[in-house]
């Protein structure tokens, strides 16, 4: 028996039936399994034997995943930029999410909850608006707030550089 076929160049299993499994003789088994394709939903995986862990590509609901709950790296210290986007002007992050380096922000971005900053957040060019890890702001360009201003624990608002300050 010969489930397989070659024409021009390539090598492909003569029925669309088979599940392709390598290194093992059940999808459990396998190290690297393509699964499912006579009923449309194919999925591919590639486990690791030792430790269990592993990914999956499953064509049913576009999802690249890790396996028993790993963290799924996307890139490492050869890859280049990465680049998110899904054709339609949104990208979500349904869970908490940490950004550690620098980030670059261009265009609107609607934050429901809250932000914690640790380091210095600058808005504008220049460090036009500056907001620093103890919560001071500063701002090196004309500030206007739209609304009400709060402040608390006895704050200073204050020119520098012998500069003028007008409120009112």
């Amino acid at each position: 028996f010969n489930p397989w076929d070659s024409a021009n160049g390539s090598i492909y299993a003569k029925s669309e039936a088979y599940d392709l499994l390598i290194g093992g003789q059940s999808t459990e088994s396998a190290t690297f399994a393509v699964i499912n394709n006579s009923i449309g939903n194919t999925v591919a995986t590639l486990s690791a034997r030792t430790n269990g862990n592993g990914i999956s590509l499953s064509s049913e609901n576009s999802t690249i995943q890790s396996l028993n709950n790993n963290t799924l790296t996307l890139g490492g210290n050869t890859t280049g930029f990465l680049v998110l986007d899904s054709g339609t002007g949104l990208i979500t992050l349904n869970d908490a999410t940490n950004i550690n380096g620098a980030t670059n922000i261009t265009g609107n971005t609607n934050v429901t909850g809250n932000v914690d900053i640790s380091g210095t957040l600058t808005s504008g060019t220049g460090d036009a608006f500056r907001v620093n890890a103890l919560g001071d702001i500063d701002t090196t360009e004309t500030a206007s707030i739209g609304g009400a201003l709060t402040l608390f624990n006895n704050p200073t608002i204050q020119a520098t550089s012998n500069q003028t300050l007008t409120i009112g």
